[in-house]
């Protein structure tokens, strides 16, 4: 999956947890969404960009 390769090497040195193909309606008080690419939940606020 080239998609999923182009995130990874993104994300690469990312600390935290990655999901892909993640389905939003797990994370969402609704219940609605559909897959993210990545899903990502850091460690720190100095990994966001």
């Amino acid at each position: 999956m080239v998609v999923k390769r182009e995130i990874s090497a993104v994300l690469r040195g990312v600390e935290g947890r990655i999901f892909y193909d993640e389905p939003m309606s797990q994370h969402t008080s609704l219940k609605v969404g559909g897959n993210a690419d990545a899903l990502v939940f850091i460690e720190s606020e100095d990994q966001l960009v």
